[in-house]
């Protein structure tokens, strides 16, 4: 039988903590899905552990690259569902999460992607602690809103399989590491209504041993948002899409001045004309 739902999950030794993500997966109240674990080449046992579900779980095998848009890739092109959804094999499924998104979709046929809220999990302890503290559902055009921020936690985004044909794969490139799902979903927002539930339907969890220090990661997710704006420009104008040219203009300039503050002044003597520029653009619209 074709599944519905493809659940790609990457995955790097983590065969201590990958038992919870798939059995929270097993407990589904939906239960017509794919479990697709794309290993990045581990050196651990993931194997065995996959093994000791049912047929519905496989692995794809992975040399390892070290970006998760590789293995996620290599799980949606091995994919068969009418849908995609994405979960990191660190994070936990509420058991009514697949079956609420499907039955949001149908009430709201325009969609082409929906993402829910979720809890914080620290390490092993889970909290009630929200990841978004104040929103709304929604289900609507957001692209101009999505342009900011991301509103969308890579493992609780479900999205329609075919629709991968326009927006294409998650980029690869190493510079959009901490945003390729963000640069996925914005294109996704150019091509499709997309939806949110306020409601948490599963424990995102946080590293608190983070051993790279914030500025590094402020820096490198800072010149990844930039990134992900520049490629939605490029997006939109090759496939004659509508989107702002001031939302865009003002994203990458915000996005811009987030690198400078990062880096501090000398490192960002390269990216102060771009300020300049977008300014200037922002004046003449």
């Amino acid at each position: 039988m074709i599944p519905l739902v493809s659940i790609i999950i990457p995955t790097y030794n983590r065969t201590e903590i990958i038992p919870e993500t798939l059995d929270s997966v097993a407990a589904q109240t939906m239960q017509n899905f794919e479990a697709i674990i794309c290993d990045d080449g581990s050196t651990d046992d993931i194997e065995s552990i996959v093994k000791s579900y049912d047929k519905r779980f496989r692995i794809v095998r992975l040399q390892h690259k070290g970006l998760p848009a590789i293995a996620r890739n290599a799980g949606i092109i091995s994919a068969r569902g009418q849908f995609l959804a994405f979960l990191d094999s660190d994070d936990i499924w509420l058991p009514e999460k697949l079956e609420k998104q499907l039955l949001f979709m149908k009430k709201f046929p325009d969609l082409g992607l929906v993402g829910t809220n979720a809890y914080f999990m620290r390490g092993k302890e889970k909290t009630e602690e929200l990841y978004f503290e104040s929103s709304s559902t929604f289900h609507t055009n957001i692209i101009n809103e999505l342009l900011f921020r991301n509103l969308f936690i890579c493992s609780s985004v479900l999205v329609k399989a075919h629709l991968i044909k326009k927006t294409g794969l998650f980029c690869e490139e190493h510079i959009l590491k901490p945003a390729e799902d963000y640069d996925l979903w914005l294109r996704f927002s150019a091509i499709t209504d997309c939806g949110y539930m306020a409601e948490p339907l599963l424990w995102y969890r946080t590293n608190q041993q983070e051993s790279v220090s914030m500025n590094h990661n402020a820096i490198a997710l800072a010149k990844a948002h930039s990134t992900v704006v520049e490629r939605l420009e490029k997006f939109t104008k090759k496939h004659s899409l509508t989107v702002s040219k001031k939302a865009i203009i003002k994203a990458r300039r915000n996005y811009t001045k987030d690198i400078i503050r990062a880096s501090g002044f000398f490192a960002s003597l390269p990216y102060y004309s771009l300020v300049i520029r977008d300014t200037i653009a922002m004046r003449l619209s």
